[in-house]
C-alpha cells in the first residue's frame, strides 16, 4: 500500500513539473521582445507642445523603454523620444518627440532595458538596446505626407495655375481686340477722308470730258463759218 502511495506521489510531482516547465515556456514565449510600428503620417501639434508617434505594439520580457532614434544612414542614429514600457504586451505605445520632425524622414523604433534607476531613461549608460538571437529589437519607419496637407497644397497650386493661364489669355484677347477695333477705325476714317471734296474746291475731270468739250467748240465755229459764207454768197446774188 505504501509503495503505491509512494508512486502515486511520484507520478503526481512528474505532472507537477511538466506542467510548471510547460506554463514557464508559454510565458517565456508570450514575453519574446518584439516592437511593431508603422509608417505614418507626420504627426501634429499645437504651438507650444511637441510632436508624438504611434508605435502599434511592444513586447518586453521586463520592463525597459520604447526609443526613437533618427536613422543614420540605413542604421539607428540621434535619440530623439523615448516612452516607459512595462513587462509583457504593449499596445498602441504613443511617444513623445524631444525635436521636431518631418514628412519623408525615417526613423527606428528600439526596445531598451530599464537596467538602472527604475523610472529614469539612462542611455548612453545602463539602459542599453535589447537584443534577441544577436540581433537589437527594433523596427524602421517613415513619416509620410499627411492627406490634409497634400490636398491644401494642391488646391492653392490649382487655383494658381488657373488664374496665372486666365488672366494672360484675358489681357491677350482684350489686346487682339483693341488692336483690331483701332485698325478698323483708322482704316474706315482714312478712306472716306481721302476721296473727300474740299470746300470749295472743283472737282477734278477726266480726260475723256475734256476732249468732249473740245468736239463741240469746233463744230460751233464751223457751223459760224459755214454760215457767214452762205450769206455773203445770197448778197452777191441779189
Amino acid at each position: 500500500m505504501s509503495r503505491r502511495l509512494v508512486s502515486l506521489g511520484s507520478i503526481g510531482i512528474l505532472a507537477l513539473l511538466a506542467l510548471l516547465i510547460s506554463v514557464t515556456g508559454v510565458a517565456a514565449q508570450e514575453n519574446t521582445p518584439a516592437v511593431t510600428v508603422s509608417d505614418q503620417p507626420v504627426p501634429t501639434a499645437a504651438a507650444g507642445e511637441q510632436q508624438m508617434v504611434m508605435v502599434d505594439s511592444v513586447t518586453a520580457a521586463e520592463d525597459g523603454w520604447i526609443v526613437i532614434h533618427r536613422d543614420d544612414n540605413g542604421a539607428p542614429g540621434e535619440v530623439i523620444g523615448w516612452e516607459a514600457v512595462q513587462q509583457g504586451a504593449n499596445e498602441d505605445v504613443s511617444v513623445m518627440l524631444q525635436e521636431e520632425v518631418a514628412a519623408g524622414e525615417e526613423f527606428w523604433a528600439m526596445l531598451h532595458i530599464d537596467a538602472g534607476e527604475a523610472g529614469t531613461y539612462e542611455f548612453p549608460g545602463p539602459d542599453a538596446p535589447v537584443t534577441q538571437d544577436g540581433n537589437v529589437v527594433m523596427q524602421q519607419f517613415t513619416l509620410t505626407e499627411a492627406a490634409g496637407a497634400a490636398q491644401a497644397t494642391t488646391e492653392p497650386t490649382t487655383q494658381a495655375t488657373t488664374e496665372a493661364t486666365t488672366e494672360p489669355t484675358t489681357q491677350a484677347t482684350t489686346q487682339a481686340t483693341t488692336e483690331a477695333t483701332t485698325q478698323a477705325t483708322t482704316q474706315a476714317t482714312t478712306q472716306p477722308t481721302a476721296t473727300a471734296v474740299q470746300p470749295g474746291a472743283l472737282p477734278q475731270t477726266s480726260g475723256d470730258g475734256g476732249s468732249a468739250v473740245g468736239m463741240i467748240a469746233l463744230l460751233a465755229a464751223a457751223l459760224i463759218v459755214g454760215g457767214a459764207i452762205v450769206l455773203a454768197a445770197m448778197r452777191r446774188r441779189i
